[in-house]
């Protein structure tokens, strides 16, 4: 393969895996009032077929504890895109309380100096899974997919 399409495996595979391994290790040290979970889907480009199976198996008391989705993918992409879960930028609007998320991401952001690019939602990433079986608020940073986190709303168990 050519240098070009190595660098670009990296950025679409590598990270968001990157990425979501160095918040786990940052939250080691703090205790949390929520779980966290972190999970990595496969089969994403053959139809979201990880995140769909898990949305639609999950028990409904455990997607009940389900409060909100994170989904990062390619996220050395150069840019800071920030999914448009309000709808304001792109028309799609995602469900109840994205839009809080997203506004959080777009305060951190732009108060650090950094210009934010609202990225478009077209349901061809994980967090379409959690969106459509679940109805589950979220946000998308970057270019989305291959890792997520889900915030739980009950105490975390050591």
């Amino acid at each position: 393969p050519s240098a070009i399409s190595i660098l670009s495996l990296t950025n679409r595979l590598g990270s968001g895996t990157s990425l979501i391994m160095e918040v786990f290790h940052a939250l080691t040290k703090y205790e949390t009032k929520n779980k966290v979970r972190f999970a990595w889907w496969g089969a994403e480009e053959n139809g979201l077929v990880g995140s769909e199976y898990y949305c639609s198996t999950l028990p409904a008391d455990e997607a009940d504890k389900i409060l909100a989705y994170l989904n990062f993918d390619m996220v050395s992409k150069g840019y800071f895109g920030v999914g448009d879960g309000d709808g304001s930028s792109h028309g799609s609007v995602g469900p109840p309380g994205s839009e809080v998320i997203e506004q959080i991401y777009i305060d951190y952001f732009t108060d650090k100096g950094l210009e934010v690019t609202p990225a478009f939602l077209t349901n061809g990433s994980d967090y379409a899974s959690f969106w459509q079986f679940l109805n589950k608020r979220y946000v998308i940073c970057a270019s989305i997919r291959t890792c997520e986190l889900e915030l739980y709303t009950h105490s975390r168990t050591t």
